[in-house]
């Protein structure tokens, strides 16, 4: 009992359960809940320190209905993609700007049946220069196209794009991003588009033993 009652303040404290070896990837209420830097270096510790253990599968918890800076949610993706274990990604109610990016690292993306992506190019904010801020917008636009090609290398596997070319689906992003400006996507329709790989309790992962 007592072993139990201390993995529980464990996992509230530092949000990471190493024998089941699951991590719940959200922010505190004090922070907005999103993507922030004290997010980003908890989690990546948390990653590197399941990696260091063994290679056995993470799973992680995602929940995310704001997003946050992109900075800090490339880190998170980075690390992520360079991580040695099978990383499944589960998604409660939503995974929102950043952090839809984020779920793309995973090796396998599922979804709640109730929760949703929500995509977008982001909000700008600088003071600075008129030189330097040349310089943020080209930076600006360079993450743009980072993050373009992280969508794209994805929906080129959905069906919605069988036989389609990569740029095509770069297209067909750009053009809902200036539509829409907030695209928000259901389970099914991340899935029809590449953006999540099943639906939880369907046949696609029926459980979480398939995340393992």
């Amino acid at each position: 009992m007592q072993k139990k009652k201390n993995t529980l303040e464990e996992i509230h404290l530092f949000n990471v359960d190493q024998d089941s070896r699951e991590i719940f990837l959200h922010s505190n209420y004090e922070e907005d809940d999103e993507v922030s830097f004290s997010l980003a270096a908890k989690f990546i510790k948390n990653l590197h320190y399941l990696d260091s253990l063994n290679s056995r599968p993470i799973i992680i918890h995602l929940q995310c209905a704001v997003g946050g800076d992109t900075v800090y949610g490339l880190s998170v993706f980075d690390a992520i993609k360079a991580s040695h274990s099978q990383i499944s990604m589960l998604v409660y109610g939503a995974a929102a700007s950043m952090s839809s990016i984020i779920l793309q690292a995973a090796d396998k993306r599922v979804l709640f049946p109730n929760s949703h992506l929500m995509i977008h190019d982001g909000f700008l904010g600088f003071d600075g220069t008129p030189k330097s801020s040349e310089q943020f917008i080209k930076w600006s636009k360079e993450t743009h196209a980072v993050i373009l090609d992280v969508f794209a290398e994805k929906c080129i596997k959905g069906p919605q794009f069988k036989g389609k070319s990569i740029a095509q689906v770069k297209n067909y992003i750009n053009s809902k991003l200036k539509e829409l400006q907030d695209w928000y996507i259901n389970a099914n329709d991340a899935v029809h588009l590449g953006l999540a790989d099943a639906i939880f309790g369907t046949e696609g992962c029926p459980n979480l033993e398939c995340l393992k």
